[in-house]
């Protein structure tokens, strides 16, 4: 009798968690897949090489949520081709019940402790955004995303589909929550509010009409 009582305690506690945590409906990372005409594909047929997956095992990760809540010690994976972050329990993908606004993910790569974290700044939002470089006022994120393309080899009629993965950096101004594409931008142009100060500090940028994401994080690590 204890052993059977201990068993539903433990089979109540997982459920109420999941319930907590996930919607009650599992998903999978291999739905709702588009090729760069925004054709909706199915990532399970194949031929279509690669994975959508940043990673394609799951990493343990700090979740807070748009709500406040967060949630430490948990499993999950991240398709960047949705922008989908999905919460990992029992070997079975679950979806969040609310949107997901930070996750900060671990991992070891080469027997080298590190993390990254993924950020969303709208709720609901399919955009998902790495952070590269985080200051007190800004910070230098980039949209990583995939998509299948149709890549055509050397010597060969046919072509094959594959997923590739693509990067755009912004400056994210943090108080404000706004993002500024850095492509073709000068110092002027990204930081406005700071244009004396970066002047002062790296007189050589003047005459520079855009900046290389290095040059941004140094000047993101003073403001």
């Amino acid at each position: 009798m204890r052993f059977i009582l201990c068993c539903l305690l433990i089979n109540f506690t997982h459920f109420v968690m999941a319930q907590n945590v996930t919607i009650a409906r599992p998903t999978h990372h291999f739905i709702e897949v588009y090729d760069e005409q925004g054709k909706l594909l199915n990532s399970n047929v194949p031929g279509v090489k690669g994975s959508p997956l940043w990673k394609d095992d799951s990493r343990n990760a700090t979740v807070e949520l748009f709500n406040g809540r967060i949630h430490k010690n948990i499993k999950v994976i991240v398709n960047l081709v949705s922008g989908q972050i999905n919460f990992i329990d029992n070997k079975k993908e679950f979806e969040f019940k609310e949107p997901i606004k930070k996750v900060t993910i671990y991992y070891s790569e080469e027997g080298v402790d590190d993390s990254t974290q993924f950020i969303k700044l709208v709720a609901y939002d399919s955009l998902l955004y790495q952070v590269k470089t985080k200051g007190l006022n800004y910070s230098l994120i980039n949209r990583l995303h995939k998509k299948i393309v149709e890549n055509y080899d050397y010597g060969k009629s046919s072509s094959n589909l594959s997923f590739q993965q693509f990067n755009d950096f912004f400056l994210l101004d943090v108080n404000n929550n706004v993002a500024l594409p850095i492509k073709g931008k000068s110092f002027e142009q990204l930081f406005p509010k700071d244009v004396d100060k970066v002047a002062q500090l790296f007189p050589k940028l003047k005459k520079r009409k855009s900046l290389s994401t290095q040059e941004i994080s140094l000047i993101i690590a003073v403001l």
